[in-house]
């Protein structure tokens, strides 16, 4: 983060990047509930304004949250989450267009949000969808870059959280991110990273802690969560944009992560 000394003045000030709100959700979470290894191609904040429990980042960095505290995670990281006691997760997804702030490079924990105006922003952002009225968008993107320029502020007290870094298998994770809409074959991913396929399969299970094949499923059911969530195409029709050969291996993969039917899912959500 730059800084910029006032005239007359000795004492630097930050200069803000500039910040885009992408969307929030709001979630209410049992105890006990996992949500599985995932991530997302922009920057995300978590505020668990109620709930305690650990949050596993790569394949073996796991951090314990608590109540009223803040992770966030860089673009493209993978990470999971596991609750301990029942809680409400207020996540915000931001865009930075001039770059990601240095400090926000890597994952890390505030361990609270001492400021009771940005825990209302945090609230009310992880409620709000992207609004139409261009004034009310800047309305809200004023909120996020208040909420952004705190933590800046309080840089000092967040706890990093390292994730080891093997650039061919996270090119492989991209790989996969890009191209989930299609057959994949673990031999084309290896070709792509230049990589051979048992060293592809041994390194990247230790770097995410699932296989090519797990990863590649959560992030269909991840991109079908989307379209069931902010669409009305037809059953058959996400299962096929989602990366599935039909919609009734969808609807058994769709259960086993997310537990219910994609049309309980969508009816959910509503």
């Amino acid at each position: 983060m730059s800084t910029v000394t006032p005239p007359g003045g000795n004492r630097a000030e930050p200069i803000m990047p500039a910040v885009q709100f992408v969307t929030g959700l709001d979630i209410h979470l049992p105890a006990g509930y996992y949500c599985p290894t995932h991530a997302h191609a922009v920057f995300e904040l978590v505020f668990h304004c109620r709930g305690r429990g650990e949050t596993t980042v790569g394949a073996s960095s796991t951090y314990a949250f608590t109540d009223g505290s803040v992770v966030f995670y860089p673009p493209h990281i993978p990470h999971d989450q596991r609750l301990t006691t029942a809680g409400e997760d207020c996540c915000v997804l931001l865009a930075f267009p001039d770059g990601l702030p240095a400090p926000f490079t890597q994952c890390g924990y505030l361990p609270t949000v001492s400021d009771p105006m940005i825990r209302d922003d945090l609230v009310y952002l992880s409620r709000t969808q992207l609004p139409t009225a261009a004034w009310v968008r800047a309305s809200v993107h004023a909120r996020a870059t208040a909420v952004v320029a705190w933590m800046l502020q309080a840089i000092a007290t967040v706890v990093p959280i390292p994730v080891t870094s093997h650039p061919a298998v996270e090119q492989a994770y991209l790989f996969l991110q890009h191209e989930y809409h299609r057959p994949l074959r673990i031999e084309e991913v290896a070709r792509a990273v230049d990589l051979s396929a048992s060293y592809l399969r041994h390194q990247f299970r230790a770097r995410y802690g699932m296989s090519l094949v797990q990863c590649l499923s959560h992030i269909r059911i991840a991109r079908a969560c989307d379209l069931l969530r902010h669409t009305r195409l037809p059953i058959e029709t996400i299962a096929q944009l989602s990366g599935f050969e039909n919609a009734r291996y969808f609807s058994t993969v769709f259960r086993q992560q997310q537990h219910c039917t994609p049309s309980q899912f969508r009816r959910s959500k509503r």
